[in-house]
């Protein structure tokens, strides 16, 4: 398995402090996509379920 800049490598990213640029800006769609795919209102409850009883 070839690691990026190795010889035969085919992945093509940006060089430099682009780099750093780059990975933060996928690492904030990442982050975006997973924590707020559900915006929903969470469901408002006058009082909790209390746990079963045995």
């Amino acid at each position: 398995m070839a690691l990026c800049g190795e010889a035969g490598s085919r992945a093509s990213l940006p060089a430099g402090p682009g780099l750093s640029t780059y990975l933060s800006e996928v690492t904030d769609r990442v982050v975006s996509k997973v924590l707020h795919s559900d915006s929903s209102e969470a469901e408002v409850v006058d009082a909790p379920k209390g746990l079963p009883r045995r």
